[in-house]
Order: structure tokens, then sequence, then C-alpha cells
């Protein structure tokens, strides 16, 4: 009788271990609908996927052009004293037919894309097109 009690909790335990390890469903992606991020958010994404992060400062896009593999969140950190807001256009060698706007950005806010598709996604700042402006080149097999 203890012999079978112990199978029944070992079966028990195996059939909850199984069905709860759905760890696609059970993360949350740690972008929300606006496409806004926090900053634990962040360090928890690094855990699972590659992270570019672009800091605004003094109204100048630190790292303007980027090089990434596919599956990579590019993360706009707005360390500016303005509000910005990033548009990724569509070009000839990339998956976007219609642009791609971010919210607002304010000052300390994080906003982050995931870059699935290769391709050269040229972006700027509505706000500030003729300063704040760059592209990110998502290349198959790039290894960072």
């Amino acid at each position: 009788m203890k012999n079978t009690l112990y199978l029944y909790s070992f079966i028990l335990l195996l059939i909850v271990s199984i069905n709860t390890n759905a760890v696609d469903e059970t993360i949350p992606h740690p972008i929300d609908e606006r496409g806004l991020m926090s900053q634990i958010a962040v360090k928890t994404t690094k855990l699972f996927r590659p992270v570019e992060i672009i800091e605004i400062r003094n109204g100048v896009l630190q790292t303007p052009e980027l090089t990434i593999a596919p599956g990579t969140v590019v993360v706009i950190d707005n360390k500016d004293k303005a509000n910005h807001r990033m548009m990724y256009a569509p070009g000839p060698n990339n998956e976007l037919v219609d642009n791609f706007t971010s919210t607002v950005i304010k000052p300390d806010d994080l906003w982050g894309v995931e870059f699935v598709d290769p391709g050269v996604y040229p972006y700027r700042c509505t706000l500030h097109p003729e300063k704040e402006h760059g592209v990110v080149r998502v290349v198959e097999g790039y290894d960072l």
C-alpha cells in the first residue's frame, strides 16, 4: 500500500510538472502593447534573447547604426530631457509594409521592438528627424 501511494504521488507530480513547463505561455512578453518596457523587463529579456540598447542623450542617438541577428530586441532608452517618437520606415530590404511608429517615449522611458525578419530598417525620431536618425540591419547568422 505504501509503495502504491508513492507511485501515485510520483505520477501526480510528473503530470503537474509536465503541464507547468510551458515557458512561452507562462512568461509574459517583456514589451507591452505600446512597446514600453521596464528596467526589470529589459534585464529579464536578456536572459532569453539578445538585447541591444540605443540611448538618446542630449538630443543625440548614441548608437545610430546597429547590426543585429533576427530575434534581437532593440530598446530605445530615453536619457534625454525631451520626448521622442521613433518611426521605422518600409524599404526595399525589409518586411515592413507601413511605417512602424512608437508611442511617445518620455524622459526615462524605455521602448522596445523585436526584429524577426532580416532586412535594413531605417528609423528616425518623428519629433527631431533632422538630427535623430539611423538604421538597424538585421542579418541572418550574425553573431554578436
